[in-house]
């Protein structure tokens, strides 16, 4: 054999070699991430086939430039981060169960490595850095080493005029051009394109509340915690055949027998800056970016902003990071004059990951309360703790609180976690009972979302979907000593009777002027129900995961997929832990459903 002839065979079964190499960390993955994407199943093949063709032609690339040299580097570098998105895409997508979310990235882009390294530990983020990039840089290389192998081919048949590889061109720009479209990088630049086209179409809902003012002289006060699944911590959660049927609030509970106890409760977003739109400022149905980011944006009749106009002093004690969302600024514009973090607290103050320990936040915000506001009225003052978030980290010193030792699974170590925030919230009760023996103090308890625990496609991740698990809290409501006569007392609502965080500027404004505002819960909260005004109809937001809404009127609950232009429906009487949907209409355009079925009076 001539030595021509060696060369051109070992070129050829060397790119044959790496040819299968690629196709083993390439598109094996790849067909499994597609099946990911629910393509259907004769679609497969095809699918497979033009990624393969796709990669034919990025190795064709270098072949139509003379400087062949610079076009090999720069192709090499790009192909070699198209493929480790691929990956990246599989890991995330194990991770939590869904596609990569492009604006759940865009929407909070300042916080994506804090809220990694939270997430994650740093140690751990490092090494799927140090992983990204070996496969970034393994790529790399293995086209480089390509590039040159295919080029030496080229010129070895060019010489021997057998073929003409620039033929091979047409072929994978024509398999480009038509379906399936299921590329991975197509695919997610499709979604974007999509959904930023939905944003632009749907607008939040923004009540009117520029007549509302009080000369009240009682003081409000709100405990916004943390992540408060109503499912799990009431024992209603069944997940694999086991069953999570202990109070994980027992707090909470005792708490509750001194004013009225909302077990099920509507968070009417994700994500606590967005539930803040809704309870401080009775904002809806915004599927843009959270208005922490935009500020200006914000309306000018907002809760803090209304009392502080009534003459109320306005303070808000955060036990996180005032920069992370960006909520140090969002909270001035909605009106808060004083906003504290980690002014309040002394050296040696127990801080976590997400967050100061709450038993301490809480001893400090009202060591504050005594030394500047004793027995002040006109105070609006909210309290928002955070520590107990994923991953639920286990903290020893309230071990003595858990009953998982040791946690074995997701929801077992979100219990845990939830018992030592519970434990905090006594502490919380103790202390404010003792700042002014609540004489003049409305006081609200609530959870800012919840967190699914995977009852609906094993779902452990907020960005996704639109289900009762995605959104039930709680709200507990303890009235002032000085009215306490007026108000119910140890009342438990029915799980059936849920309502909603939008509630509550009206509820509050009841309380403090004695008159009926349009969807008040003060009727609830009466020794006597008498209202029969209220709307029971709820609008539940998901603007991540390719975007949902959901219309929960009484027992009825329509979930509308805006990509998919699909609407399901569930009947909470029956079917409460959405098992079993009914499609009521697929390619129905938004305004045909909200037309049908948006509430009416938010219309």
């Amino acid at each position: 054999m001539s030595k021509s002839n060696y060369n051109f065979i070992s070129n050829l079964i060397l790119v044959l070699l790496l040819g299968l190499l690629l196709a083993i960390f390439v598109f094996i993955p790849a067909f499994f991430l597609g099946l990911k994407f629910k393509i259907d199943s004769l679609l497969l093949p095809l699918t497979l086939l033009k990624q393969i063709l796709i990669f034919g032609l990025i190795l064709l690339i270098p072949l139509f430039f003379k400087n062949k040299k610079i076009i090999k580097i720069i192709t090499a570098l790009l192909a070699s981060l198209y493929y480790s998105f691929i990956y990246f895409s599989i890991a995330y997508w194990r991770l939590i169960s869904g596609e990569v979310n492009p604006y759940f990235f865009l929407d909070s882009y300042n916080e994506i490595i804090e809220t990694a390294i939270n997430l994650f530990t740093l140690p751990i983020l490092i090494i799927v850095l140090i992983t990204f990039l070996f496969f970034y840089i393994f790529y790399f290389y293995l086209f480089l080493i390509l590039f040159n192998l295919i080029n030496q081919l080229y010129e070895k048949l060019k010489t021997k005029q057998i073929f003409n590889f620039k033929y091979l061109l047409f072929f994978p720009l024509f398999i480009l051009v038509i379906p399936p479209d299921q590329g991975y990088l197509t695919h997610q630049f499709s979604v974007i394109k999509e959904f930023q086209e939905a944003r632009e179409y749907f607008q939040p809902y923004i009540p009117d509340y520029t007549s509302f003012k009080t000369n009240s002289q009682e003081n409000i006060f709100i405990l916004q915690i943390e992540s408060t699944n109503a499912l799990a911590l009431q024992g209603d959660l069944k997940l694999d055949g086991k069953e999570y049927a202990d109070n994980y609030i027992p707090n909470l509970t005792k708490i509750s027998k001194d004013g009225v106890f909302f077990p099920y409760f509507w968070s009417q977003s994700i994500q606590t800056d967005r539930a803040q739109e809704n309870i401080l400022c009775g904002i809806i149905n915004n599927m843009g970016a959270s208005y922490s980011y935009s500020p200006k944006a914000m309306p000018k009749n907002c809760l803090p902003q209304i009392l502080k106009k009534s003459g109320y002093t306005t303070i808000v004690f955060r036990s996180d990071n005032l920069e992370f969302h960006n909520m140090g600024t969002f909270m001035k514009k909605l009106g808060f004059e004083e906003i504290h973090y980690d002014d309040i607290m002394q050296p040696g103050d127990k801080k976590h990951t997400w967050g100061y320990d709450d038993c301490i936040f809480y001893k400090r915000a009202f060591e504050y309360l005594k030394n500047n506001y004793a027995d002040k009225s006109k105070l609006f003052v909210y309290f928002e703790v955070s520590s107990h978030h994923i991953p639920w980290e286990s903290k020893p010193e309230y071990k003595f609180t858990h009953k998982f030792n040791p946690a074995t699974n997701f929801t077992e170590k979100y219990l845990n976690s939830a018992l030592e925030q519970d434990y905090c919230v006594g502490q919380f009760y103790e202390q404010f009972k003792n700042y002014n023996n609540n004489q003049n103090t409305h006081l609200f308890i609530l959870g800012d979302t919840s967190w699914p625990m995977g009852i609906n496609n094993s779902n452990l991740f907020y960005s996704l979907n639109a289900f009762n698990d995605n959104f039930l809290t709680l709200l507990t409501y303890i009235p002032s000593q000085n009215r306490k006569k007026e108000f119910a007392i140890n009342k438990v609502l029915p799980k059936n009777k849920i309502y909603g965080q939008a509630d509550l500027i009206p509820t509050i404004f009841e309380l403090l002027n004695h008159q009926y505002y349009q969807n008040s819960l003060v009727f609830e909260l009466s020794k006597e129900t008498k209202n029969q005004k209220h709307k029971n109809c709820y609008i539940l937001t998901q603007p991540y995961g390719g975007g949902s809404i959901a219309i929960v009127k009484g027992k009825n609950k329509y979930i509308y997929y805006i990509l998919d232009k699909k609407l399901e429906y569930y009947n909470l009487e029956t079917d409460f832990y959405e098992q079993n949907p009914q499609i009521l209409a697929e390619n129905l355009e938004y305004q045909n459903f909200r037309n049908q079925y948006f509430c009416t009076h938010y219309k």
